[in-house]
């Protein structure tokens, strides 16, 4: 077993008094972002807390408005200019994830997500960011759903490892 590998998917302890901040990728209706979640059009921040949600706030995320160059399967990738729009985002692979982890999510436990690559997943569990997954649903729904079973978010977070069957994407 690689043991290097084994440190980085640390559980996120769940205890008692033991707040969470936790990033939810939504689309522009309140619902969770259908597509890989670097390019969501913002995160609900939500503070998980005693079993309890609580809105902290709304983050805007700039590679919503950049190319996903990193959805274009099995083809080979070409690096257009960015139009001297945003031009210090980085527009492919982990840069591009560790830009959105630095700058829009370097305070988040865990993000919750319709979708993802594996680069992005690997890049975030490397910073201790557990990415979960749900179905695209209406967010407040899922955080009441969640709510009430509060065991179904704690086993996630306590997994000690993503045991999720990706669809090489070719790009990274």
């Amino acid at each position: 077993k690689n043991k290097e590998k084994d440190n980085v998917m640390e559980r996120i302890p769940v205890e008692k008094n033991n707040k969470l901040k936790i990033a939810i990728a939504e689309d522009q209706e309140n619902i969770i972002y259908p597509g890989h979640f670097a390019h969501a059009h913002r995160f609900l921040i939500v503070e998980y807390d005693n079993r309890k949600f609580t809105v902290i706030e709304t983050r805007e995320n700039p590679l919503n408005k950049i190319p996903d160059l990193d959805q274009q399967k099995g083809q080979v990738i070409i690096h257009i200019e960015n139009e001297g729009k945003n031009p210090n985002i980085p527009m492919h692979g982990p840069k591009k994830y560790e830009y959105l982890h630095t700058n829009i999510l370097s305070d988040i436990n865990a993000i919750i997500a319709a979708d993802a690559c594996p680069t992005s997943v690997r890049v975030f569990s490397e910073k201790g960011t557990k990415v979960l997954f749900t179905h695209p649903v209406k967010t407040r729904e899922l955080l009441s759903i969640l709510e009430e079973n509060p065991e179904e978010l704690e086993s996630a977070l306590q997994e000690e490892k993503d045991d999720i069957e990706y669809e090489d994407c070719g790009c990274h």
